[in-house]
């Protein structure tokens, strides 16, 4: 098995400013999107949970450099929420469904109306299987949210599920996930910058 570095953050996400959205964008290019962001405002949809998690598949071609990440959430009951990268394994992340296999883990407060979340980050993702996860009960996130399931699917998104102790294929769709990067830096002919550990905020 191949070793992984797992990076953290805590994030507390109440908003951007529209001149940091527009820096942002502009050094940032979509690596995944499942789905074209719908109306916001919701505060319902498909449940975020300790008992279920809401995820999607994808594949990237090249190592990464990863930018931010997020997705269309918003909050039901007080407390953070986890967005989370996990290797996939054949189908699926690895089972028993655990936040100790993920390669990345952001915690972050989600909005009472749902919006879309972007969470800035930097570290590499290799070329491979990867799935991104909201959830809760896990990384020291004990919120209750919800996607919307109003966006506009991308193509055929493979949408999955944690239901307690497995995943499942399917249960949900119409929302987005998104994940943005670059090819790595250079440094040396042949190497590419390593990752940097994120600090808790």
């Amino acid at each position: 098995m191949v070793a992984r570095r797992v990076f953290w953050t805590v994030c507390v996400v109440v908003g951007l400013s529209a001149a940091l959205q527009q820096a942002t964008a502009a050094i940032e290019n979509p690596v995944f999107e499942s789905a074209k962001l719908g109306p916001a405002g919701h505060d319902r949809g498909f449940t975020l949970s300790a008992d279920q998690w809401l995820g999607v598949r994808f594949e990237t071609q090249e190592p990464t450099e990863v930018s931010s990440i997020g997705g269309h959430v918003a909050e039901m009951l007080p407390g953070r929420l986890f967005i989370a990268v996990f290797p996939v394994d054949g189908s699926m992340p690895p089972s028993p469904p655990s936040i100790g296999d993920a390669v990345f883990v952001a915690v972050f407060e989600a909005p009472s109306r749902s919006t879309e979340v972007r969470i800035p980050t930097d570290f590499l993702l290799p070329a491979g299987e990867w799935a991104i996860v909201f959830g809760s009960g896990a990384a020291g996130a004990t919120g209750h949210g919800a996607m919307p399931g109003q966006d506009s699917d991308i193509g055929a998104p493979r949408y999955f599920s944690k239901d307690r102790d497995s995943w499942t294929e399917g249960g949900f769709g119409k929302a987005r996930f998104f994940i943005n990067g670059k090819a790595p830096e250079k440094v040396s002919p042949g190497g590419t910058r390593p990752a940097r550990m994120l600090e808790h905020a």
